[in-house]
């Protein structure tokens, strides 16, 4: 890893660089990421390639990686991540920092796209709403959602209101066969898909779900139960005010 001059590196202590930088004497933290952009870069932008199929180009913001994986690019960023990954590979070739940290931020990007994947035997049941990150969400018959952060509500009189689930067991890791290889599901889609399941065939038996009910949700459900109904349809209890005007 070589690159042009623009710094020079005066001391080395425990936990910060000394370096004439801009033609001033600066001190940073001594991080992987400061280790890899002024000791193998010397302050410039880092431009690193793994392999053929992986490389990484630090943009003009420092700090933000474009990064690119087989077929699959996207911003990282998580300085000290592809900096740790940099540095694992320079010093023994391997690329399996570099390859984790992709493909956890590939899982964490495409979170719903992956989810549906998983719940297409329930497509008809379900409602997949993408916007920003913040406002994904996933529509359990329109009386439920569970959102991108793996928070539960229930629709009643006033709109969506949060609830409280508590998914029974441990979560098991899932992969997903993806364009660039299997993708781990990490702790919060696991919790998403968790709860959505639970939304789609309730435990009326739970007396956590049940006191959170509004009652004629609670009724119509344990109507449904009692006669069998394996797809019970959309409720709509509390329709929107723009369906009912």
């Amino acid at each position: 890893m070589t690159a042009d001059t623009v710094c020079v590196i005066l001391e080395e202590r425990k936990d910060m660089f000394v370096l004439i930088l801009q033609g001033k004497v600066q001190t940073v933290p001594l991080t992987p990421y400061t280790e890899v952009k002024y000791r193998h870069f010397n302050g410039n932008r880092i431009a690193y390639r793994f392999s053929e199929e992986m490389q990484v180009q630090e943009t003009y913001d420092d700090g933000i990686f474009n990064c690119s994986y087989k077929t699959a690019q996207m911003q990282i960023r998580k300085r000290d991540a592809v900096a740790e990954a940099i540095l694992q590979h320079y010093g023994c070739g391997s690329t399996s920092a570099y390859e984790r940290l992709f493909l956890q931020e590939y899982a964490d990007r495409n979170c719903i796209d992956l989810l549906k994947f998983m719940l297409a035997g329930y497509r008809q049941r379900l409602r997949f709403e993408e916007k920003s990150t913040d406002d994904e969400a996933i529509y359990i018959e329109d009386n439920f959602k569970v959102d991108r952060h793996g928070n539960a509500y229930v629709k009643d009189e006033h709109g969506y209101r949060r609830i409280c689930i508590v998914v029974k067991g441990s979560l098991s890791e899932t992969c997903v066969e993806t364009p660039i290889g299997r993708v781990s599901l990490d702790e919060t889609a696991l919790t998403i898909l968790a709860k959505t399941m639970f939304l789609l065939n309730p435990n009326l038996e739970d007396e956590v779900f049940r006191r959170q009910m509004p009652s004629r949700m609670l009724a119509a459900l344990e109507e449904q139960s009692q006669e069998g109904m394996p797809f019970w349809p959309r409720l709509n209890f509390f329709p929107d005010k723009t369906m009912i005007e």
